[in-house]
């Protein structure tokens, strides 16, 4: 199954394990330990203007799903 172009999401890295959560006011930025509080975006210029004013990278944010064996 191939990944839907429109579907890819991207986050902002600011360091290892560090990433932009909010745009509280403007230019003014919160951070969060916690992948799933960073901001997720479908726009990658809109991703990677925000890391260049936060000093970050760009990434690409996958949701894993795994279909599990239900052992009774």
């Amino acid at each position: 199954m191939e990944d839907n172009k429109n579907d890819k999401k991207y986050i902002i890295e600011i360091k290892s394990g560090l990433y932009v959560s909010t745009n509280a006011f403007g230019n003014v930025y919160s951070f969060t330990k916690n992948i799933e509080e960073a901001i997720k975006t479908s726009y990658l210029d809109s991703a990677r203007d925000i890391a260049e004013r936060c000093y970050g990278t760009v990434k690409e944010y996958r949701m894993k799903h795994e279909i599990l064996e239900v052992v009774e």
